[in-house]
């Protein structure tokens, strides 16, 4: 009698893991996470490459307010590209001029 009780424990309690694990990979799905987080990496890997190569041919000298402002403004909208809260803007903004 004891182990029927336990196997019909166990068994609820699996079934109320799957359904668990089951609506997180709908919700998972419905927010497209992964896809998400691959633009995400790709647009912050890209923004690097543009910083460094940045630094590299204009970094030592003066004079660049306007530039350094414009990668600000981009990191900022990448960073804001993360939160679930925020309106989400482009990845891409084709407007933003980085000299």
């Amino acid at each position: 009698m004891l182990i029927h009780i336990q196997i019909r424990i166990s068994i609820a309690v699996l079934g109320s893991l799957s359904t668990l694990v089951a609506s997180y990979l709908a919700r998972t799905r419905g927010t497209s996470e992964p896809e998400s987080s691959l633009l995400r990496e790709q647009a912050l890997s890209n923004f690097i490459r543009k910083l460094r190569a940045f630094i590299l041919d204009r970094g030592m000298e003066e004079g660049h307010d306007q530039a350094v402002e414009n990668f600000r403004k981009e990191f900022e909208r990448l960073l804001n590209a993360s939160d679930p809260n925020t309106k989400k803007p482009p990845l891409f903004d084709p407007e933003l001029k980085i000299e």
